[in-house]
C-alpha cells in the first residue's frame, strides 16, 4: 500500500506518511482509530425537512465569509475563517469527456507551430558531435551562471560526444505500445529541440532546446538560490499573445488561469533570462478547472472514493522573447458528443461539515513527538469543475461541479504551516481527488 502522492517532489518539500506519521512536521501516531469507523466521508449528513438541495436552474446561495471557533476532533483543533467563492451565473453541468489521442500529423503540426518552422525534418535519434558541447560548454563558462553539476555534465557530454553529429530521419513508425515514451528531434538553428509523446496516448511536450530549462516563479526555493532577478525580458501581454496564438489553434476551449514570471536557464547565447508561464484549462458552464504546481496529500486511512480516468487535462506555455520555449499538454480531452447533464448540488451547509468531518477522518489521530495534535484552519471554499472518472464506466471522464477547500495546518511547534486543499463532489460531498488517476488511486485499495 503506498502512504502518499505528492507531485513534484523535485520542488516541493516533500509529504511522507507512514501509519499517518508526516516526518516534516514530526509528527507521530501508534495508528490510532480515526473519529469514526469509516474513514472517508463518502456521503452528506442526513439534512433535516427544511433543506432542499439546489439545482443548476436555480442561484446558489452561499455565504460570502464563514467563520467557526476551533473545534476539537481526536487530537486536531479545527477552526474555520474561509471566504465561499463562485463564479456568478454558473450552470452547473456535468460535460462526459474522452481522451484525445495526438495522431503523428497533429504532433508534427504542434512542433512546426511552436517552433515557427515550416515542413519540420524530425529526427528518431540524434546525437551532438563535439562542436555542439563545446559552444554549450564555452557559453557556460562564459556566463558564470552554470552550476558545478551543470559543467560536470558539459564536461562529461563532450568527453562522450562523437566527433559529427549522429542522426537518423524518423520514418513515420512509432511503437504500438502507449506506455512506451517516443522521443523525436528537430533542428531549430543550431539547437536541438525535442517533441515527446505517448503514441495512442493524450500527453505530448515540446522543447526548442532541448538543453534549456525553466523554472515558474512560484515553485523556486530561494534557499537553493534559483531566484528571479530580472525583469522579464518580453512583456506579459506579448508573451500571452504568443500562447493564445498557439492555444487559439489546438485547444481553443481551454482558458488561461495562471500566468507568472519564469526563468529560463541555458538559454542558447546567453545567461538566464525571465519569461512567462502560462496554463490553460477547461471551463465547464462557467466554472474553470483548478490548477496547480503543488503536491497534494492523501492519508491511506482516509483514501478519496473517486478519482481521474487519466491525467489532469491542461496545457501550460512558457514563452520569452524568441517565441515558445516549451510547452506540455496532458490529458488532452474531447466532449463526447453526449449531452451535458443537469447537476443537483448539496447546499452549502452539508459542504461546510462534510469539510469538517473528512479533515477529521485525515488528521484527527495525528500528534507530535511532543504528544500534540495539529492546528488547522479551513482558509477557502471554492466552486469549481473538475474531471472525476464516471461511475458507471471509469474510462470515461466527467467533468463535475467540485468544491475546493483549502486549508493550512501546523503542530504548533516549530511555526511552519503547511498548505494544502482537498475536494468534495458538490453534488453528495464525497471526498474525491481529480489530480491523480484511478489506477494510482486503486493502489490505496
Amino acid at each position: 500500500m503506498k502512504s502518499h502522492i505528492s507531485q513534484h517532489t523535485n520542488y516541493l518539500r516533500p509529504v511522507v506518511l507512514i501509519c499517518l506519521v508526516i516526518t516534516i512536521l514530526g509528527l507521530s501516531t501508534a495508528c490510532q482509530n480515526a473519529p469514526a469507523t469509516d474513514k472517508t466521508a463518502t456521503a452528506a449528513p442526513e439534512r433535516s425537512a427544511e433543506t432542499t438541495s439546489t439545482s443548476a436552474l436555480q442561484p446558489l446561495e452561499l455565504p460570502g465569509h464563514v467563520l467557526q471557533a476551533p473545534t476539537k476532533i481526536a487530537n486536531l483543533e479545527l477552526e474555520i475563517d474561509a471566504d465561499v467563492t463562485s463564479p456568478e451565473g454558473a450552470s452547473f453541468l456535468l460535460l462526459e469527456v474522452e481522451p484525445h489521442i495526438f495522431a503523428e500529423s497533429e504532433i508534427q503540426a504542434i512542433g512546426e507551430t511552436a517552433a515557427g518552422i515550416t515542413n519540420l525534418e524530425l529526427y528518431s535519434q540524434y546525437e551532438p558531435g563535439r562542436a555542439y558541447w563545446e559552444r554549450k560548454l564555452s557559453e557556460a563558462v562564459e556566463f558564470g551562471t552554470a552550476s558545478s553539476e551543470r559543467i560536470e555534465y558539459l564536461e562529461q557530454m563532450l568527453n562522450e560526444a562523437p566527433e559529427q553529429d549522429a542522426k537518423t530521419m524518423f520514418d513515420g513508425t512509432v511503437p504500438s505500445n502507449s506506455n512506451s515514451q517516443t522521443d523525436l528531434y528537430f533542428e531549430n538553428g543550431t539547437e536541438i529541440g525535442r517533441l515527446t509523446f505517448f503514441p495512442g496516448g493524450n500527453q505530448m511536450g515540446f522543447e526548442r532546446d532541448m538543453s534549456e530549462s525553466f523554472l515558474p516563479e512560484s515553485i523556486m526555493d530561494s534557499n537553493s538560490g534559483e531566484v528571479i532577478r530580472d525583469e522579464p525580458i518580453i512583456s506579459e501581454e506579448e508573451a500571452r499573445r504568443e500562447a493564445e496564438a498557439f492555444r487559439d489553434r489546438f485547444a481553443p476551449e481551454l482558458t488561461e488561469v495562471a500566468v507568472e514570471p519564469c526563468l529560463i536557464k541555458n538559454s542558447s547565447g546567453r545567461g538566464p533570462v525571465t519569461g512567462w508561464y502560462f496554463a490553460f484549462t477547461r471551463p465547464v458552464g462557467g466554472l474553470q478547472k483548478s490548477f496547480s504546481m503543488h503536491g497534494y496529500y492523501i492519508n491511506p486511512e482516509s483514501a478519496p472514493t473517486l478519482a481521474a480516468p487519466w491525467e489532469p487535462e491542461r496545457l501550460t506555455i512558457t514563452v520569452d522573447d524568441r517565441g515558445i520555449v516549451a510547452l506540455m499538454w496532458t490529458g488532452a480531452s474531447e466532449p463526447t458528443g453526449s449531452e451535458p447533464e443537469i447537476a443537483t448540488l448539496l447546499p452549502f451547509s452539508d459542504i461546510q461539515q462534510q469539510a469538517i468531518t473528512q479533515l477529521g477522518y485525515m488528521y484527527g489521530p495525528m500528534e507530535t513527538s511532543q504528544g500534540l495534535g495539529l492546528e488547522l484552519t479551513i482558509t477557502n471554499f471554492s466552486l469549481g469543475t473538475e474531471m472525476l472518472a464516471a461511475a458507471d464506466d471509469p474510462a470515461t471522464g466527467v467533468y463535475t461541479p467540485v468544491w475546493a477547500v483549502r486549508y493550512n495546518y501546523s503542530s504548533g511547534e516549530d511555526g511552519d504551516i503547511s498548505h494544502e486543499q482537498i475536494f468534495l463532489d458538490a453534488q453528495n460531498g464525497r471526498y474525491v481527488e481529480p489530480r491523480v488517476t484511478t489506477a494510482y488511486l486503486m493502489e490505496y485499495q
